[in-house]
């Protein structure tokens, strides 16, 4: 069961669910559970895990838009816009969340 607490992805431990059962389960990385969490020692069932954060920003490409461009509306680098989405090309209509 997904819930939404202060605008943050999150989910309820059921019993007997382990950290890495929800990861696998979510195609996530369980460091990357750890990262968002820090220390999640003697966990139990009810217990919220934060998936992730809520998005801050949108970007919705539009006809004629660079990397370049994309890249400053955002306020980062062309570098960290294709690193972030794993990919350097964009279509019109796409939208990028951060």
């Amino acid at each position: 069961m997904q819930i939404n607490i202060k605008n943050k992805l999150s989910y309820r431990l059921k019993n007997g669910e382990t950290l890495q059962e929800i990861s696998s389960s979510l195609n996530m990385n369980l460091s990357e559970l750890y990262s968002i969490n820090g220390n999640m020692k003697n966990l139990s069932s009810g217990d919220v895990v934060l998936l992730g954060k809520a998005y801050e920003k949108c970007y919705v490409v539009k006809p004629l838009d660079t990397k370049e461009n994309i890249a400053k509306c955002l306020g980062i680098t062309v570098e960290q816009l294709i690193n972030y989405t794993k990919t350097d090309k964009f279509y019109i209509g796409q939208k990028i969340m951060m």
